[in-house]
């Protein structure tokens, strides 16, 4: 099974996308345990799109699910583009959604989806820079569409953060790429705080969704039992991809290094996210799948195909798949 999914023809696509939609069964047979409300605490201007919430809740899956395919092959194409991972194929995509969209409450259209658009074409931008030499007008743009993209979802304003971890791995001290990322950034929000005191007079509400992301003390949701085993089971995947990745990585060449490094870090700024942002954390574990997808990718595209790599692949897909039925049986 392992070596149908990791090959890189056209039908895989077609293959994943049948995976995924067996796993959205559940979504579309009832949706009251999966959707939430309009409401986004964190999203200074998702919440001028809330009539979008008033429309059938078909149209709301049919939309999450698209532009959850939408990230997922855009993730796999990085890999295709800038092939850190030395195998191309589609195995991104698919850990991309299995290892978060089963949470409950982000398989329909949310703000933290519509930022990762923005975050994963940053990331292309970044990766770019470093194969083509154009640091200085990519940084902006990277700066840019993290900006955009924390308008959505504003936790992922740190990703602020990664872009500068970028410079220092790539080695692109200078001065002027440092502010050409700040002033990519900048330029969002000025305009979004120019036009919210042009059409409301104040700008206090952008400044409370701001400090109530940052400063509040309403920190992570409780998460049930049977959900907490999950993790655990997606921990020990982790580990096992970690382990197999420190192995290989001494053989690597330099840009691949860098690459996962800075992947590396990625993930460890939104484990910090996931316990410490208010609200729904499964929005934040968007931004845990992107360099998940690609650590587990990694592994099941490199190792040999045995029993027990099929095994595990196997245990991991269908384990997965069956999540998502989960909040049906404990209903």
């Amino acid at each position: 099974m392992l070596d149908i999914y990791r090959n890189s023809r056209p039908y895989v696509i077609f293959l994943i996308i049948l995976t995924l939609f067996i796993a959205w069964v559940p979504v579309y047979y009832k949706p009251s345990l999966f959707l939430m409300s309009g409401e986004f605490q964190l999203s200074p201007i998702f919440n001028l799109f809330t009539g979008f919430y008033s429309l059938s809740e078909l149209i709301l899956i049919i939309t999450g699910f698209c532009l959850w395919l939408l990230i997922a092959f855009a993730i796999s194409f990085i890999n295709s583009r800038h092939q850190f991972i030395e195998k191309r194929n589609y195995l991104p995509a698919l850990f991309f959604v299995l290892s978060s969209a089963w949470l409950p409450g982000i398989q329909q259209l949310t703000p933290a989806l519509l930022a990762m658009v923005f975050v994963i074409i940053a990331f292309d931008k970044i990766f770019s820079s470093y194969s083509k030499g154009q640091v200085m007008f990519s940084l902006f743009d990277a700066g840019l569409l993290i900006s955009i993209g924390s308008l959505f979802y504003l936790p992922f304003a740190s990703f602020l953060v990664i872009i500068w971890v970028g410079i220092i791995l790539f080695r692109s001290l200078n001065w002027k790429n440092w502010l050409n990322s700040l002033f990519g950034f900048i330029t969002p929000w000025a305009i979004t705080y120019g036009l919210f005191f042009f059409l409301k007079g104040e700008v206090n509400e952008l400044n409370q969704i701001v400090i109530y992301t940052f400063a509040s003390k309403n920190f992570t949701q409780v998460f049930s039992i049977s959900q907490n085993i999950l993790f655990a089971f997606i921990a020990i995947f982790f580990l096992i991809s970690s382990f197999y990745l420190l192995q290989k990585f001494q053989y690597k060449n330099i840009r691949s290094k860098r690459y996962f490094l800075l992947l590396f870090w990625i993930f460890i700024l939104m484990i910090v996210l996931f316990f410490v942002i208010p609200g729904n954390n499964g929005l934040v574990a968007i931004g845990i799948a992107f360099p998940l997808s690609y650590l587990f990718s990694h592994y099941f595209s490199l190792v040999k195909s045995q029993m027990f790599t099929n095994v595990l692949f196997l245990i991991y897909v269908i384990g997965m798949v069956v999540t998502f039925y989960l909040p049906l049986v404990l209903e």
